[in-house]
């Protein structure tokens, strides 16, 4: 057992090297929404070493294949905003949020956001370029560990029941 506790939710995610993990923490509250920090875990040191929050909630929790930096959701009162980070939290960086799917590359350098009507947005976060492709009806997006290629699930590509999976490289 690596904590004292009963509010912790999840393991979130393991580190490329399986080092580190993130998971999510219920904190005490008596009103709604409950707030929740995310802890960074290191297994070496058998401690949490860094703590985000609290936020409403945290999602999407994905480490950079250089083991140096994560990316994660926040849920906040002012909406849903993806975060970029060092592990230690330097160079800690918040994303323009409203959008419904996030997905960032393993390298931490791209994004790729999908808004409500599915219109989609890929960003470059090292040069700020910023691609609009507009609505494709394109859903869940998953980068391929080398980031050269992203896959959407299409639900209109088939009437009724049924989805296709799209392939942009």
């Amino acid at each position: 057992q690596i904590t004292n506790t009963t509010n912790a939710k999840s393991i979130v995610s393991w580190s490329p090297d399986s080092k580190k993990f993130l998971f999510r923490e219920n904190l005490p509250s008596e009103g709604r929404p409950v707030p929740y920090i995310l802890n960074l875990y290191d297994i070496e040191k058998k401690t949490i070493i860094k703590s985000f929050g609290p936020e409403i909630s945290f999602d999407l929790n994905k480490w950079f294949k250089d083991n140096k930096g994560i990316g994660f959701t926040k849920y906040s009162e002012s909406g849903t905003v993806p975060v970029i980070t060092d592990i230690d939290g330097k160079n800690y960086r918040e994303i323009s949020g409203g959008y419904e799917a996030i997905e960032f590359s393993s390298s931490g350098d791209r994004l790729v956001q999908i808004d409500e009507y599915n219109n989609i947005k890929f960003r470059n976060l090292a040069t700020s370029g910023t691609v609009y492709l507009g609505n494709k009806n394109l859903s869940w997006p998953a980068w391929s560990p080398d980031g050269q290629y992203i896959s959407f699930i299409d639900w209109s590509a088939n009437e009724g029941w049924g989805a296709s999976v799209v392939i942009l490289k």
